[in-house]
């Protein structure tokens, strides 16, 4: 059985990380081993560009478009419901 497998009840094991094989010399590099392990290139490409920091920001951002659409949606809703009203 390896390390990285448990029996039931005993503590989760951690897993072990991938060998690595050199440090990412560009920029270029360091978004592929990022996207090795798991980031999506758009995740990858900010946290090389602006670290994870950057990747927070992206999220939020995504989050207030996402609610300046329902805002906007639901204005135009209403608006079409007041012209309805006698």
């Amino acid at each position: 059985m390896s390390d990285a497998m448990t029996q039931p009840g005993e503590p989760a094991a951690t897993l072990p990380l991938p060998p690595v094989k050199s440090k990412p010399r560009t920029s270029r590099e360091f978004e592929h081993a990022l996207r090795e392990l798991g980031f999506s290139k758009t995740e990858a490409r900010t946290i090389a560009s602006h670290g994870f920091k950057g990747l927070a920001d992206a999220d939020s951002a995504e989050d207030l478009s996402e609610l300046t659409a329902l805002i906007e949606r639901n204005s135009k809703l209403f608006e079409r419901i007041e012209r309805q009203l006698p």
